[in-house]
């Protein structure tokens, strides 16, 4: 994770001026989404580096995005409520599905379809934010400032 800390003020600057949380978020999923495959079809040890490496690239985005998203979309209101139905969301999405791997990994004798199973929940996870990034972008909620950056309306 030290490549989290290199990469780390790059996304950063990104997230500031070019970004939202959901555009930010579609893309680090897009980038996770290729990792198990990568890390599965890697020749060698060095090439496992680069994976993990890449992995590092989109985590750092998914962590941007876990900042940055309740301050988003609060707004004036407290933060701590969006919080809270995110972790308890992602608990129960790690109570589904670790059992299911653990299954399909005892039953097929190889990482791959673990692997395939990881990398759609990403593309779907990259999906989902990308239609509502541009939802949000015709919404009359929202609203673009001149930076490009989403704004709430009243705010």
């Amino acid at each position: 994770m030290n490549v989290v800390l290199f990469l780390g003020p790059l996304v950063g600057r990104y997230a500031d001026k070019r970004s939202n949380p959901m555009k930010l978020a579609a893309l680090s999923f897009a980038s996770l989404a290729m990792f198990p495959l990568i890390l599965y079809f890697c020749p060698g040890i060095m090439y496992a580096y680069g994976a993990h490496a890449w992995f590092s690239l989109g985590m750092v985005g998914v962590m941007m995005c876990w900042n940055l998203g309740p301050i988003f979309f609060a707004k004036n209101r407290d933060a701590s409520a969006y919080i809270g139905i995110h972790v308890t969301l992602t608990g129960l999405r790690a109570l589904l599905i670790l059992p299911l791997v653990g299954f399909i990994k005892e039953n097929t004798s190889t990482f791959l379809p673990v692997f395939i199973l990881a990398t759609t929940l990403f593309l779907c996870a990259a999906t989902v934010m990308f239609f509502l990034n541009r939802n949000a972008r015709t919404s009359s909620k929202f609203h673009t400032t001149a930076s490009g950056r989403f704004e709430t309306a009243g705010s």
